[in-house]
């Protein structure tokens, strides 16, 4: 029997050291097993275990895109509890989840439309937050945190319909893709889902970054290694496209080739299971 293991996520791996082995102690503290990131400096792993408290812990294997099975697309309905946005699904088309920051500009349904076209022209139902998920009829008296959480929840639902993920990684109100899309992106993989990513940012991350003394990642992408690394189990990384229309946020031209891969692999992919 062995500690319950606890992975301490966040920016401790960019610190000096020493920043580990606290939150080691603090965990341990409390009868669990702590796994930290590889420190920078000296790539180490840090492992603390304290017996005291005997539960089993599991891990999960790799996502293979073999491991993905597409589902039937029927249409959504309505239910006492939910109102449907969405238009009915076309049965011949892979379901993908559109994640990105889109959803917060004035022109988003336009924007979303747009983008669900393109999608069907390679043979993918482009799901769109704005234009497709299922919500409380009720959502508009609720009050302002229980209204968040159902858009929480129908988003997860949402993804979870679908097969895979195709996110705007364009940074967004700052140097790093919008933190929303970034959980949604780890979402699907963690669901099992191939995920890709897009964006009309050309420069590397250490480059956007401006030093403050922690340590700058150097590998040459696009964001964050956990980031770009989820996308290239898949394919080569992140699709990177100067935009030349002057919209940077939309980064249609990257999205474009982003869903033309992303088709190519999924489709090829199921028909390798057919």
């Amino acid at each position: 029997m062995t500690a319950p293991i606890l992975q301490v996520a966040g920016g401790c791996k960019a610190r000096q050291p020493g920043a580990d082995d606290r939150h080691v102690s603090i965990v341990a503290a409390w009868g669990m097993s702590c796994h930290t990131y590889p420190r920078a400096s000296v790539g180490l792993r840090y492992r603390a275990t304290v017996a005291r408290v005997g539960i089993l812990s599991t891990t999960k294997s790799p996502v293979s895109m073999s491991a993905v099975t597409p589902l039937s697309m029927s249409a959504v309905t309505t239910s006492g509890t939910g109102t449907a946005l969405a238009s009915p699904a076309m049965s011949s088309l892979l379901p993908v989840y559109l994640a990105g920051p889109d959803v917060f500009r004035p022109d988003a349904f336009e924007l979303g439309q747009r983008k669900k076209e393109i999608c069907a022209r390679f043979g993918l139902d482009g799901r769109f937050p704005l234009t497709d998920l299922v919500l409380p009829e009720n959502l508009p008296s609720l009050p302002l945190r229980e209204q968040a959480q159902a858009f929480f929840e129908a988003c997860a639902s949402l993804m979870v319909e679908c097969v895979a993920g195709i996110a705007n990684l364009t940074p967004f109100r700052g140097v790093s893709a919008d933190v929303g899309t970034v959980f949604e992106h780890g979402f699907l993989l963690g669901e099992g889902k191939p995920v890709f990513g897009y964006t009309s940012e050309m420069d590397h991350y250490q480059d956007r970054v401006v030093p403050d003394g922690l340590f700058i990642e150097p590998f040459g992408l696009c964001d964050n290694l956990m980031l770009e690394g989820a996308t290239m189990r898949f394919a080569p990384g992140v699709v990177r496209v100067e935009s030349t229309d002057g919209d940077h946020g939309a980064a249609m031209e990257a999205f474009e080739a982003c869903v033309k891969a992303a088709s190519a692999a999924l489709h090829r992919d199921t028909s390798d299971r057919d």
